[in-house]
């Protein structure tokens, strides 16, 4: 393991970490809450991300590409679910201190990333092992990482707001896989390619939509 895998291990653990501090700090609801059923959904929401996250971390420190994918498209989800915060204000009302978890754990993922898919930590991946039967059918080997992220983010494209990084995912997919024809994932690629294209048109005409609506002062 080089020194940058081995930092940016210690990156994500320290993410998962954060989520085990959101989830402690999640209070369960009173039986008198009518809200009770959504702040249980938010608290098993939560220990799922830790536990997916916990998981992808143990397997990224080993080597696994899947494992790395996983982790990029978290991230992505964790930048998502900040700008939700901070545009919509979601949950903010109730758990002032989501915001700045949140924040924290997006600013240490973030070098992760950049140790995980820049040299020499992306030699590690490559060196990794290749055939992994156990994971074959969630996330298939052999394929490109760019491909496997834009089909996760075209399937949340209907969101609308993972729709322009599923393009973006979809089209790095396609160059990576014109640049080295043993990669898989054409059909990845071109489905995260037509659901972001749709998506973010979609999301350009709500905005506009909100746009004039403000300005007309309705």
């Amino acid at each position: 393991m080089t020194n940058s895998l081995r930092i940016a291990t210690y990156l994500l653990w320290a993410s998962v970490a954060i989520q085990g501090v959101a989830l402690f700090l999640e209070s369960p609801p009173a039986q008198s809450d009518p809200g009770g059923f959504e702040k249980l959904a938010g608290i098993a929401l939560t220990l799922g991300f830790m536990v997916i996250s916990g998981l992808a971390a143990y397997y990224f420190s080993r080597g696994r590409n899947w494992a790395r994918v996983t982790v990029l498209v978290l991230f992505v989800t964790g930048i998502l679910g900040l700008l939700l915060l901070l545009v919509l204000g979601v949950g903010l009302d109730e758990d002032p201190w989501l915001k700045w978890l949140t924040l924290g754990q997006v600013l240490l993922e973030a070098p992760a990333m950049y140790f995980a898919f820049t040299s020499p930590g992306a030699d590690c991946f490559k060196a990794g092992p290749q055939n992994d039967a156990a994971m074959r059918a969630i996330l298939p080997v052999g394929r490109s990482g760019w491909a496997i992220a834009a089909g996760y983010l075209a399937l949340f494209s209907i969101l609308l707001l993972p729709a322009p990084f599923a393009l973006a995912c979809g089209l790095m997919a396609m160059r990576a896989i014109r640049r080295n024809p043993a990669k898989h994932g054409m059909g990845r690629a071109i489905f995260g390619i037509v659901m972001g294209t749709l998506g973010t048109l979609a999301f350009l005409f709500v905005l506009w939509v909100g746009y004039t609506r403000r300005t007309a002062g309705v």
